[in-house]
């Protein structure tokens, strides 16, 4: 649909009419040949035509199918409604979920059992307001839900829902799968006990790293005090020289 001159309106409403009248000529000759029949329904879809002071505007009618929803759900202003939802998850099992542009399956049924973490809540969800709270973008349409995260840690979440075991791999940072576990509102306390050891110990070591460097840096930032004598600035030239040979 889009924006028509008046012109173009008037011939369109002509068509329309011709095809209104030929839809009468055929029911006529069918109803003549086999006799009327409740089954057969031979009407064309409803326009509205919306007009402006310049223009005419040809808009889809009000039933007319939405983009991002299975056809035929019922709306509430534009979102899909909670009827919608629920017809939603009995249509289709699994969902997909996208994590980073890496999309993966899973069944409801799977993260319904963890109700208190992200994906267990969005398995519950039942108005579109609290999905928009858990995801960043969905379409109930194609069945996808996007989540804007990095996908490196995101098997491991997949595979606590599925076998209850939240494993850690060593290509990925301490720090960052922390943040990851905490996004996914799921305890590190979870974590096994084959790797909850090695990542507690991992975390510390990198965080008495982060504190050394950042008090070595306060300590580099402490100026040295060469006095006010002839020669302290070339003490403090050649200290800066070999201490700091970058300056």
């Amino acid at each position: 649909f889009g924006i028509l001159p008046p012109l173009a309106e008037q011939d369109l409403q002509g068509q329309i009419e011709s095809l209104r009248k030929r839809d009468a000529q055929l029911k006529q000759k069918l109803s003549e040949v086999e006799g009327p029949s409740e089954d057969i329904d031979l009407n064309f879809p409803s326009i509205s035509i919306t007009t402006t002071t310049d223009i005419d505007t040809v808009r889809p009618a009000p039933n007319h199918p939405q983009v991002g929803i299975v056809p035929g759900l019922p709306l509430d202003d534009d979102f899909p409604t909670p009827e919608a939802i629920h017809q939603h998850r009995q249509h289709f099992p699994k969902a997909i979920i996208n994590v980073g542009g890496m999309k993966h399956e899973i069944m409801w049924e799977l993260l319904e059992t963890r109700p208190m973490t992200r994906l267990g809540r969005l398995a519950t969800c039942s108005t579109h307001e609290e999905i928009m709270k858990l995801v960043d973008a969905y379409s109930l349409e194609e069945n996808e839900f996007y989540i804007d995260r990095d996908p490196a840690t995101f098997n491991c979440i997949l595979n606590y829902y599925r076998t209850g075991r939240l494993h850690v791999i060593d290509e990925v940072c301490t720090f960052d799968f922390a943040d990851d576990l905490k996004h996914w509102m799921i305890d590190e306390n979870y974590i096994e006990i084959c790797c909850l050891d090695k990542f507690i110990e991992r975390r510390e070591f990198m965080l008495n790293e982060v504190a050394k460097e950042m008090a070595g840096e306060e300590q580099d930032e402490e100026e040295e005090d060469f006095g006010d004598h002839y020669f302290a600035k070339y003490q403090k030239a050649l200290w800066d020289l070999f201490e700091k040979p970058q300056s």
